[in-house]
């Protein structure tokens, strides 16, 4: 096993996919830019070249991706993909030393588009019934697109079905950003949407949802021609896209409990205090009070088939 394929081995789902799309612009820098040299030969002079060689690489490397027009926030998911790559290398970087010779292009801060319950029901009259089961588990558990996409059937606990209407979710460690497991729930709405696919599993370990990443971002970009609404940031990022729904669930779970539970279930334990913990009954309570804000309550029904796709 070379040493990329090691290093890409400890990636999962979208992150793997995030990482190779990342190294492909390593290899378009290198091969582009530096022609005469190839991967190997590089990174032995940046290991034994000066600090200041290594970080001048290193900023080369930034201002041509910019020169390209990837947007701030693509060229720094990118550096640090490439700097955990390099380190896998022995090639070792210091984050005051980036800071101080890599010169990054400033992101623009602009106020993001409004996930409204009127704009999900509106997308979910020309999404067919597999995407509209796939937009109301997103909407109202805050997963991340990877991880629902990723998600088992046995991952589905129904101990809050018939007492609460809720449908809890065990989502790994394995599986999410944190590499902590978590728990979250979906809404009686979005289980109702799911109970024609969970028929036909066989098993614990089938997928709840047997579309991929691409093909779901692909169907997003239909949906958008199809109502409309295919406005970007200035940034050139689309504002509807299908990572919008998670901002909605933290939304509204803020608005409706308080922040800390919004964080301790969309899984983001870097803004939580440090002891903040809920048991699962205790989590059940808190998201029954935003249900309702939750609950889209648009008819489940469409003209297009069960099967029909991209």
């Amino acid at each position: 096993m070379t040493i990329r394929d090691d290093w890409l081995s400890h990636y999962y789902g979208k992150t793997k996919s995030q990482a190779l799309t990342s190294l492909n612009a390593w290899d378009r820098f290198v091969n582009n830019i530096l022609p005469a040299i190839n991967e190997e030969s590089l990174l032995l002079l940046i290991k034994e070249g000066t600090k200041e060689h290594r970080y001048f690489t290193l900023d080369l490397m930034v201002q041509q991706w910019t020169k390209w027009e990837m947007s701030p926030a693509t060229i720094r998911n990118y550096f640090t993909f490439i700097r955990s790559y390099l380190s896998r290398n022995d090639i070792n970087t210091d984050l005051q030393d980036i800071k101080y010779h890599v010169k990054f292009p400033k992101r623009i801060k602009e106020s993001k588009n409004a996930v409204t319950k009127e704009l999900i029901s509106k997308i979910l009259t020309v999404c067919d019934v597999r995407y509209q089961a796939l937009i109301l588990s997103l909407a109202s558990s805050g997963m991340r697109v990877g991880e629902i996409l990723e998600a088992r059937i046995g991952w589905l606990d129904f101990s809050f079905l018939e007492s609460d209407g809720l449908v809890m979710i065990k989502i790994p460690a394995l599986t999410t950003k944190g590499k902590s497991d978590r728990i979250t729930f979906i809404t009686n709405e979005a289980y109702e949407s799911l109970k024609p696919f969970l028929k036909s599993k066989l098993s614990t370990t089938d997928h709840i949802f047997d579309i991929s990443y691409g093909a779901g971002a692909e169907y997003m970009k239909w949906v958008r021609t199809k109502i409309g609404f295919d406005d970007r940031y200035s940034s050139g990022v689309h504002k509807l896209t299908i990572h919008s729904f998670r901002s909605f669930t933290r939304t509204v779970l803020s608005d409706h409990t308080t922040m800390e539970f919004a964080y301790f279930l969309l899984g983001q334990e870097g803004y939580l205090p440090e002891y903040y913990r809920k048991s699962p009954s205790e989590a059940a309570k808190l998201y029954k009070q935003a249900v309702p804000y939750l609950t889209i309550q648009t008819p489940i029904t469409s003209s297009r088939s069960i099967h029909q796709s991209i």
